[in-house]
């Protein structure tokens, strides 16, 4: 459940702890997954694995020039131990967060694939960059605020986020497209042939 504000170190265990689980799950899927299977799609309306995985990393890539400009502003925590997330953040977040009941949404131009085919090894290396990317904020702001600092949605300008909406929005929206991914793995058309050990 998302919260609108949290104890500091909660929140950096919720977000780095999730992406970190992220990332190895995701991992596991493209070991497991030959390159036919990752770029599979059961219509042309779905997006395959590959596709679930390569718009997970154009997001990150959409939000890092915002975080960058956040953290460059340099706004001090100054013994700051709540973090909010604010208004916009738990929206865009709570709107993002995966359940059993989780509905399809329309995604940006700027979030979309830009490959119908990706190449595994490639993928494997662009999913594990961004990554890595996202799980580097938690010692960059370390002396930093993440109610402070705050960016504008690569979404739109005219939304403003605090950093610790981005953050939470990107590491929910990461548990969304794995729920995706795993609903497709277990689809009966989906092919089984292939799978690397």
């Amino acid at each position: 459940m998302i919260l609108a504000k949290y104890d500091r170190a909660r929140f950096e265990e919720e977000v780095f702890n999730g992406i970190s689980a992220s990332t190895e799950q995701i991992h596991k899927v493209i070991d497991q997954l030959s390159e036919e299977q990752l770029n599979f799609k059961l219509n042309p309306e779905k997006w395959s694995v590959a596709e679930n995985i390569a718009h997970l990393v154009k997001s990150t890539a959409s939000y890092k020039p915002g975080i960058e400009n956040a953290l460059a502003k340099k706004k001090l925590r100054k013994g700051e131990t709540v973090v909010k997330l604010g208004f916009m953040g738990k929206l865009i977040a709570k709107s993002m967060e995966p359940s059993p009941t989780t509905k399809k949404m329309k995604t940006f131009r700027t979030f979309e694939p830009t490959q119908s085919h990706y190449e595994k090894q490639a993928l494997k290396g662009d999913w594990q960059e961004s990554q890595d990317y996202l799980l580097s904020i938690q010692e960059r702001a370390k002396d930093l605020s993440y109610s402070k600092s705050k960016l504008s949605s690569p979404a739109s300008g005219l939304i403003k986020l605090r950093l610790a909406g981005a953050m939470m929005t990107l590491m929910v929206h990461q548990k969304r497209h794995i729920q995706q991914i795993e609903e497709l793995l277990s689809n009966s058309d989906f092919p089984v042939t292939g799978v690397e050990k």
